[in-house]
C-alpha cells in the first residue's frame, strides 16, 4: 500500500534572518502554514475540471513534538518523552493520478515583503516512507525577481534530530541552490510575494522517490534560536454563527474549499463560513455535508422542521461536546 498512497510526515522550516520584518501579510510578524485544497474548474484547468481527491489538514499525533524535543527514548521505548505534546502534523493527500487538476497544500502567511538574505533556507522534516518527490511536496516561492520552486527529492537530506531513525530532514539554501531549485537560486535581495507548499503528484508518479506515492504527510513546527523561527500553527478560529429564515448555523474552524462552494451557491467569495453552510443546507439539506472539506465542527438547527444536525469534518479535526444542565 505504500506505493499506492504516499504519505510524508513533514516539519516545515523557514530559516533567516529575513531582512524586512515589516509588511507581513497578517500584520503580526507571525508565520503560519494554513492548509488548503485546490479543486480546479474547467476554466482554471484549461481542460477537464479537477476532482475532490485531495486533503490538507492539521492532525494531532502525525508530527514530531511541537516543543522541539525527542520523539522517542531508546532506553525505554515504551515510555516516550513529550507524551502530552500534541505532535501536530499537516496531512497532504492526492488520491488519484497526477494529471487530475487538484492539489493539496499550505499557504505560508507572514512572509509578504520580506527580503531574501544569503542565510535564507527552506526545508522539511518528513517521516521515512512518505512521498518525497522531485516536484512534490515543493515550496513555490514568488518574488519580485521571478518565480522559483524548491523540490524535496534532490534537496540536501540528513536524519531529523528529533527522531533520526524514522524521520529525514531537507534543508535548501535558496540563494545557493542545487538541482532541487528551479529555474535556479533566488537572488539575494529579492522581495517575497508569497510562499506556498504544494502537493500535486498522485498515485501514478514515484519520481525519484521509491517509497510513497499520492499521500503526503505532516508538517510540524521548527526553528532555531538564531534563526527566524517558523512556529507553524493550525488556524482554528472562534465559532461563527448566524440565523436566517429559521435556520441557525454555528461553525467552528475553516473550510478549505469555501471559495468553490461560494461559486456553486452563487454567493460572494467573502461569504462567512456559517452563511455558506446554512445556505447550502437550505438548498440541499444534509447533502451539503458531502461538499464540505476542511477542519471544522458545526451545529445546525432548523426551526421549520424541528430537526437539526451536528457534524465534524471527515478526518475528525473538529470536536463537539454535549452537556446537560
Amino acid at each position: 500500500m505504500a506505493r499506492k498512497f504516499a504519505f510524508i510526515t513533514l516539519l516545515v522550516v523557514l530559516l533567516g534572518p529575513l531582512a524586512a520584518f515589516a509588511d507581513d501579510d497578517d500584520g503580526n510578524n507571525k508565520l503560519k502554514a494554513v492548509p488548503f485544497a485546490f479543486v480546479g474548474t474547467a476554466e482554471q484547468c484549461g481542460g477537464p475540471a479537477g476532482a475532490r481527491i485531495v486533503t490538507s489538514a492539521w492532525l494531532g499525533g502525525m508530527g514530531l513534538p511541537d516543543n522541539g524535543g525527542d520523539n522517542f527514548n531508546a532506553t525505554t521505548p515504551g515510555d516516550p518523552p513529550n507524551k502530552r505534546d500534541p505532535h501536530l502534523g499537516l496531512l497532504l493527500n492526492k488520491n488519484g493520478a497526477t494529471p487530475i487538476c487538484s492539489s493539496a497544500g499550505a499557504e505560508i502567511t507572514g512572509v509578504k515583503g520580506k527580503t531574501v538574505t544569503s542565510t535564507f533556507h527552506v526545508g522539511l522534516d518528513y517521516r521515512n516512507g512518505g512521498h518525497c518527490g522531485a516536484g512534490a511536496p515543493r515550496f513555490n516561492i514568488d518574488t519580485d525577481m521571478g518565480f522559483f520552486f524548491v523540490g524535496c527529492a534532490n534537496a540536501p537530506t540528513t536524519p531529523a534530530p528529533q527522531d533520526p531513525t524514522e524521520w529525514s530532514r531537507t534543508r535548501s539554501d535558496v540563494t545557493n541552490c542545487g538541482s532541487e531549485c528551479f529555474p535556479g537560486s533566488i537572488p539575494v535581495g529579492a522581495k517575497i510575494n508569497s510562499i506556498n507548499i504544494i502537493f500535486d503528484e498522485g498515485t501514478d508518479i514515484a519520481s525519484n522517490d521509491t517509497q510513497g506515492v499520492g499521500l503526503a504527510g505532516a508538517y510540524g513546527p521548527a526553528g532555531t534560536s538564531d534563526s527566524l523561527r517558523a512556529r507553524v500553527e493550525r488556524a482554528v478560529g472562534a465559532p461563527a454563527s448566524s440565523e436566517v429564515g429559521g435556520v441557525l448555523c454555528a461553525v467552528a474552524g475553516e473550510l478549505h474549499d469555501g471559495g468553490a462552494l461560494a461559486r456553486d451557491l452563487a454567493l460572494a467569495p467573502s461569504t462567512p463560513v456559517d452563511a455558506l453552510v446554512r445556505e447550502g443546507y437550505t438548498r440541499s439539506g444534509v447533502e451539503i455535508l458531502s461538499r464540505l472539506r476542511g477542519a471544522f465542527a458545526l451545529v445546525l438547527s432548523d426551526e421549520r422542521t424541528g430537526e437539526g444536525l451536528i457534524a465534524v469534518d471527515a478526518l475528525g479535526n473538529g470536536s463537539v461536546y454535549h452537556a446537560e444542565h
